[in-house]
């Protein structure tokens, strides 16, 4: 038995994730991000307008959408325009860490794009109104804390160790486990809880997206690179740049570079975070701390802060600026090292710090963002003596480590958008499951298993259920539901029996208590009556009555003479039939009996004249003809 599952992915590129599901009877949509990017222009050229592409939203009947699953801060940048559709009723699932770093994150990305001639399209889809209005519309949830979606189906949140706080995603009903894999890190070195599987594994479908983009270039590396990079400028007298978002990866480029410049000998050099949200973005890093990986959570329990950089903001080491303003310009000296939005170069306060350093080679422009290549970021600006140098660092699941995440979740059917598929860089040798392609707007439908009827066992007695017609998640049996139960057995060997019961749904569970069983009736019979069948059922069922069953009854009718004298070979004369045809059925006459059976429309009469036994041969020989309901 298998069922339809339809899935479609509605962004452009998989980096910025948004997959539409429909499953049983619920609608799911998996991430709402917009395709970010800048397109390469000639060198010294006007730089091209950043590149905000919403998803195909055009593909979701919203009325129809029950749900809206959140994975990071950077994977909501269209949630705006959906939510405004006054159509849209359905719930938005996240957890907190992703709400409060997705507002600064739309908060920055507004306020950079409305003082950008290259970003204003940015401003006007990213409305304060509608952010607002979006963000307070969403549900906050915790890891591993099923959500009741639509009857018994939920979704989960799992740890995607990409993000403080950033999500994968488990659709369950009670047969089957979808899940969804977005934007994921299993690197052990950095801040957020690991990435956790467990929940994924063996499921019917994995969905996966937001996959590394720069391969080959191990984030440690990268994240070491950039540290020597810093200090080679640093060392010449010069300053470094570093633009980028405002959370997320930046957490760990502090702490590293705090540590690259003391073993410098050089911790005086400061390092500014300039940022409208640069206050509250380290303020949370540091609340959120149940949110991080063991290393750091257990630093609260000592009454610690769980990064190093917090210190360094007492020692003003690392300062944060919301703009550069009158306290930014005093506080400012050279050399420094400045972290500044935004990573495209075509909004934000680090357009400031690339046109007052371009000039001298001594400083250096170091560019970390995987969805911003250097090429095309950089060409606008063209040439310039500061020494520019590419360190993508990036997180998320590359080749192998993606190979090894559906090694151990062990799908049955793996979704891939066809930008994976094709790439021979994430050819995956999987042989415990199929391989579907994902296309841009294409509904992709795939059948999943439905498995036989689960069975639970109380009381020694196996109650069958098929779960999935109830769309129950679980079922919590009374202790007296199967006690007493009378069983038929069936021919695949397993017995099966019917009872009268409630289904009460209290905490996720579904209490089934049994009900008294009603008065006793009569089994119904249906069937359809052959005179000719009946006539020759009623002479073999009057013999095997009268001869074999009830002696004693046949020598009362002989005493009484209720029958004539009946042996062997007068057996048949003794009941000779006539059969009547009528309009609406036919009547059946024994005249040696003076009795009768009319089968009519209206129903079945058996007549006799005060002879009982008669009676219930007659009603035998007509019960042996009809099917027990």
């Amino acid at each position: 038995n298998r069922f339809s599952m339809e899935v479609t992915l509605l962004s452009g590129d998989p980096a910025f994730p948004c997959v539409l599901v429909k499953y049983l009877n619920c609608t799911v949509l998996f991430d709402c991000a917009a395709t970010e990017g800048v397109e390469r222009t000639r060198i010294g050229g006007a730089p091209t307008p950043l590149q905000f592409i919403p998803p195909q939203l055009q593909h979701v009947n919203v009325e129809q959408l029950d749900v809206v699953c959140i994975s990071n801060a950077q994977t909501l940048t269209a949630l705006p325009l959906l939510v405004t559709n006054p159509s849209f009723h359905a719930r938005i699932l996240a957890t907190e860490p992703t709400v409060q770093f997705g507002r600064m994150h739309l908060s920055t990305l507004a306020h950079a794009a409305r003082r950008s001639p290259h970003a204003q399209h940015v401003a006007e889809l990213l409305e304060p109104e509608a952010v607002k209005n979006c963000l307070e519309s969403v549900e906050t949830v915790s890891y591993d804390q099923p959500i009741t979606i639509v009857g018994a189906i939920t979704v989960t949140a799992l740890s995607s160790g990409y993000a403080i706080g950033a999500s994968n995603w488990v659709l369950k009903s009670a047969s089957h486990t979808v899940g969804y894999l977005g934007p994921s890190s299993s690197a052990i070195s950095r801040h957020p809880m690991p990435l956790a599987t467990t929940a994924m594994q063996n499921c019917d479908a994995l969905i996966a997206c937001g996959l590394a983009r720069r391969l080959g270039a191990s984030p440690d590396r990268m994240v070491a690179e950039l540290c020597n990079n810093i200090g080679l400028a640093i060392a010449n007298g010069g300053c470094a740049l570093v633009p980028c978002a405002p959370f997320g990866v930046v957490f760990d480029l502090f702490d590293a570079v705090l540590a690259h410049l003391a073993a410098m000998q050089s911790s005086t050099v400061p390092i500014f975070f300039v940022s409208p949200t640069a206050k509250n973005s380290l303020a949370y890093a540091n609340i959120f701390g149940h949110w991080l990986c063991a290393s750091k959570s257990e630093r609260l329990n000592s009454a610690e802060w769980p990064f190093n950089h917090h210190n360094q903001i007492a020692a003003k080491s690392l300062q944060h600026f919301p703009a550069i303003d009158a306290a930014f310009l005093a506080a400012y000296r050279e050399p420094c090292v400045v972290f500044a939005d935004h990573p495209s170069l075509r909004m934000g306060d680090a357009l400031h710090f690339l046109g007052l350093w371009r000039a001298n080679s001594a400083n250096a422009l170091i560019l970390t963002d995987p969805d911003y290549g250097i090429d095309e970021v950089l060409a606008p600006f063209l040439p310039v003596a500061m020494r520019a140098s590419y360190c993508p660092i990036d997180p998320r699941l590359g080749a192998q480590a993606f190979e090894a995440v559906v090694r151990e979740t062990r799908p049955r059917q793996l979704l891939l958008p066809s930008m994976y598929a094709a790439s021979a860089s994430y050819s995956v040798k999987y042989e415990d499951g199929t391989i579907l392609r994902l296309e841009t707007g294409v509904p992709a439908r795939l059948a999943v298993r439905e498995p036989p009827p689960r069975a639970i066992l109380t009381d020694e007695v196996w109650l069958l259920i098929r779960l999935s017609l109830f769309s129950l998640s679980s079922i919590c049996p009374d202790t007296q539901v199967t006690r007493g139960l009378l069983l038929q057995s069936l021919p695949s060997g397993a017995s099966i029996g019917a009872f009268r019961a409630t289904i009460n749904r209290k905490d996720d569970a579904n209490i089934v208590t049994r009900l008294p069983a009603p008065p006793q009736t009569h089994a119904a019979l249906h069937g359809t009556l052959d005179s000719d069948a009946l006539v020759t059922a009623l002479q073999e069922v009057a013999f095997q009555v009268l001869f074999n069953v009830v002696p004693t009854i046949l020598s009362f009718s002989l005493l009484n003479h209720s029958l004539p004298p009946i042996s062997s070979t007068n057996c048949q004369k003794g009941l000779d039939a006539h059969v009547e045809d009528c309009p609406d059925g036919f009547v059946v006459r024994l005249p040696a009996s003076n009795a009768s059976i009319s089968v009519l429309s209206s129903g079945t009469t058996i007549s006799t004249v005060s002879n009982e036994t008669l009676r219930g041969v007659l009603r035998d020989a007509v019960l042996s003809q009809l099917a027990r309901f």
